[in-house]
């Protein structure tokens, strides 16, 4: 996967979690609904800042290419297990923020309708 593909996948995550937001909470809990979209758009934000990432070394740094190609792959896969572990970390917490704001009518409608699938 490039930057590209990774920005774009961000982008629809944290988009598709805004919508859900303002589409799953009740009318009454439309401000507490409204702060929940701006935590989505604070983390799509950061998460998109971190995806543009360096590796601080060149190849004149290491004994051969191979080296230096391995210690590049290790950095980056490092560096992108961190960007996900961080980015899934807040949209759980935005999830289980939009689950307790639903009414039980609601959560049992939606257990129903997953065990029907």
């Amino acid at each position: 996967m490039n930057k590209r593909q990774l920005k774009k996948q961000i982008q629809g995550l944290c988009g598709g979690l805004a919508c859900d937001c303002v589409i799953a909470t009740p009318c009454e809990l439309q401000d507490k609904a409204a702060d929940l979209v701006v935590r989505a758009a604070r983390a799509q934000s950061s998460a998109l800042a971190k995806v543009s990432v360096s590796f601080d070394k060149a190849p004149c740094d290491f004994e051969n290419l191979h080296e230096y190609r391995k210690q590049r792959r290790k950095y980056f896969k490092q560096a992108l297990g961190a960007l996900s572990s961080e980015l899934n970390n807040e949209i759980i917490s935005i999830v289980n923020d939009i689950n307790e704001m639903l009414t039980p009518e609601q959560k049992e409608a939606n257990k129903a309708k997953a065990a029907g699938k």
